[in-house]
């Protein structure tokens, strides 16, 4: 998920990468997280939760800063605040994006 900060007083604002996983995924939750740890501030961070379907659960996620590299990728995917998947998405997956 990326998330898009509030304006703020010079009217721009810069979006940030949320992550999250069931512990069941929890090796798979690293190697992503190994990839953005250089923009995150701190340690990614456990939690349980309760799901009406499967009962309570424990997951991982990471939070990066809100930076101006991550814009492009909020407009590619939001649009006026919806998630959308692009018409081009083709063009940015690669053989390994699809194999995860």
């Amino acid at each position: 998920m990326i998330k898009y900060s509030p304006k703020n007083i010079n009217g721009t604002s810069n979006a940030r990468f949320l992550f999250s996983q069931s512990h069941v995924r929890e090796e798979y939750f690293y190697h992503v997280y190994n990839m953005f740890k250089p923009y995150c501030k701190g340690e990614c961070t456990q939690y349980s939760r309760y799901s009406k379907l499967t009962g309570p659960y424990r997951g991982i996620k990471l939070s990066t800063l809100t930076l101006p590299c991550f814009n492009f990728f909020y407009h590619l995917f939001y649009i006026e605040g919806v998630k959308t998947i692009p018409t081009n998405i083709i063009e940015y997956l690669t053989p390994i994006s699809l194999a995860t």
